[in-house]
This record gives structure tokens, sequence and C-alpha cells, in this order.
């Protein structure tokens, strides 16, 4: 099938694998980096069940990123070479009730969830661990787990032959973008409210907030940190579902791995801030998540 762009489902997928391999490239050099930096802390001094957490979902929402590529390589492989894509007719890119479709769209539920929770788990560490802060994207991520289950179910029941974007699918996916992107949405709303409420503050007894550093740096960490790039990501996501655009199938199979590089992006510019000294130079608004030298600090 080809959408009005003229992309067909054969090279949509091709390049989603291409794009896979490069963004999963970039997620290994991450992740090498962030679990160097945490078992070098591990080793120095203890930190506790935190950063034990923060390791243990490093390692799955990595796997969960592998695993994905793995199914994303073994369906292409058998639609292009043993099903004979190229030349026409159904294929597994028709088939979104075979495992290996199907199961692509569950590790990416699974991702998405998961970091959602720990941009909602910052938000609380910023505002001092006040659980009024966080009822709401709670909530969003209960909604997200429950429609992203479901729509895996309905995936799981799409008989071949049935178009990528039929009804249920595109409603539930839609539903679950939804709950995703306001989950990020709200983070960037109260990371950004809590900063320049501190940088109020510090104003107001004459401390500059931002010392020997460029200010677009800590605005750049700001993004950063809330999920703001994410954000984005998903919105275009849900705007080409609903169009029927099969360059969905590249946006979400590279949001399958940016589910997983920015929280690794966090926990390695946390601590390279800490190692260089540099919370005293680009992030002071977010003191709370400023760690000292050579320590890596998830608990504020």
């Amino acid at each position: 099938m080809t959408d009005q762009t003229g992309l067909s489902l054969p090279k949509s997928y091709f390049l989603s694998v291409f794009c896979e391999g490069i963004f999963h490239g970039m997620y290994t050099t991450l992740f090498c980096s962030a679990m160097y930096l945490l078992l070098r802390r591990h080793r120095r001094k203890s930190k506790g069940i935190t950063n034990t957490i923060m390791t243990i979902l490093t390692v799955v929402m990595y796997c969960i990123s592998t695993v994905h590529l793995a199914l994303s390589v073994r369906m292409n492989l058998v639609a292009l070479f043993t099903q004979k894509a190229a030349d026409g007719g159904e294929t597994l890119y028709d088939d979104q009730g075979s495992p290996l479709y199907f199961g692509q769209v569950a590790f990416e539920v699974i991702n998405c969830v998961l970091g959602d929770s720990i941009v909602t788990w910052r938000t609380w560490v910023l505002w001092g661990r006040d659980w009024r802060a966080i009822y709401f994207p709670c909530f969003l991520m209960v909604g997200s787990t429950v429609t992203g289950s479901v729509m895996v179910y309905q995936f799981s029941l799409s008989p071949p032959g049935q178009p990528n974007f039929s009804n249920n699918t595109t409603i539930w996916f839609s539903i679950f973008g939804g709950f995703s992107f306001l989950t990020n949405f709200y983070a960037v709303i109260v990371i950004s409210l809590k900063a320049w409420l501190h940088q109020r503050k510090m104003k107001r007894v004459c401390v500059d907030v931002l010392v020997n550093g460029p200010r677009y740096y800590g605005a750049l960490f700001l993004v950063i940190e809330s999920g703001g790039i994410y954000c984005i990501a998903v919105i275009l996501v849900i705007i080409f579902f609903v169009q029927s655009s099969n360059v969905v199938i590249i946006l979400a199979d590279m949001l399958a791995h940016l589910t997983g590089i920015y929280p690794t992006v966090i926990i390695v510019l946390r601590t390279s801030a800490g190692n260089h000294d540099y919370s005293k130079r680009s992030y002071e608004p977010l003191k709370n998540l400023s760690p000292p030298a050579n320590e890596v600090q998830w608990t504020g």
C-alpha cells in the first residue's frame, strides 16, 4: 500500500530499520556511558535503592530497545526476502496480528510507560517529594498503560490484509499517544515553573543564577530534563498516524528508541555535571537536581 506521499510499505519499513539502527547505535553509546558512570559510583560508595532502581531501569529499557530492533530486522528479512514484498502480495507488513508485528508495538508501549514514569519521578523530586505534584501524571500513566494494552490487543486481533490504519487501532493509538504527550507536557510545565520560581528567589538575594555559563545551555538542559523534545516527537507520530501516512512507521520505530534515549541522556548529563562541577555553571535553577562533584545524585 502506498500513501499520499508515495511511500510504500516495503520502503517505509526498510527505512525504519535503517533509522532504528542509527538511533540504536546512539542509544548503545549513551547506555555504555551511563552504565560506566553508575557502576563506578556503586563501587565507590553505595547510593541506596534509588541508584539501584535507576541502574535496573536503564538496563531494562536498553534491552527492550534491542529486542524491538531484533524483531524489526527479523520481520523485514522475512517480508523482503522470503515473501518478496517488493513484488507485491500479502506479507508480514500487512499482517498486524503477527507476533513479530504486535510484539514491536508492545515493547514500544512498555518503553513509553517506563520513560513517562522516570519523567514523573523527576517532577516529584523537584517539587520536594510532594505527591500532590504528580497526582495528575500518575493518572495519565494509568491511562497510558490501559490504552496501550488495549491497542496491542487490537493489533493482535487484526486479520491478515487489514489496513495498518484501521479505525480501532487509530483510535486507541491516538488516545495512548495523547496520554503520553500530556504526561510529558505536564512535566515540561511544572519543571519550567520550578526553575522560574527558584530563579526569582535567587535574584531576590542578588545571586546570579547562571554563573560563568551561557544562559542558553541551561534552557537546553531544561528542555531535555523535562521531556520537551519527546513531546514534539509524540505529536508528530500522532499527526502522521491520524493522516494514515506510512511515514509514521519510520517515526514510531525511532520513537521506540527515543523513549529510552532521553532518560539515559539525563543520567549521563547529570553524572558528567557532577564530575566537572558544572552544576554551578549551567543549571543552578534546579538545584535539587544538581549533584555534587563526583556523585550521581538522583534523590535531590
